[in-house]
């Protein structure tokens, strides 16, 4: 919600630096695969516990949810950086 509501963090970066109008819609479709693969974890996490393996399994599928989260926070960090050094200058 803070980062793709009406008043969250891309609609500000599109008003004040519309060329990142690409990056911002990326990123907004990189929230909605994170979301889908939290969901998928929370439903891997409780079927595995039950059984022989599944702890290693819920594991890997953990760290590869956490690289995808980390690799999206450095896009946005990109994103704000173009947007407000780049594009706006320090005064911004």
């Amino acid at each position: 919600t803070a980062m793709e509501s009406p008043t969250g963090l891309f609609q500000d970066v599109l008003e004040d630096a519309p060329r990142l109008t690409f990056t911002v819609r990326s990123l907004e479709r990189d929230l909605q695969e994170l979301t889908a693969e939290v969901a998928q974890l929370r439903l891997l996490v409780s079927a595995s516990m039950a059984r022989h393996g599944g702890v290693p399994r819920a594991i890997e599928s953990a760290s590869e949810t956490m690289a995808h989260l980390r690799a999206h926070h450095s896009r946005v960090h990109t994103l704000l950086y173009e947007a407000y050094t780049v594009d706006l200058g320090d005064s911004g």
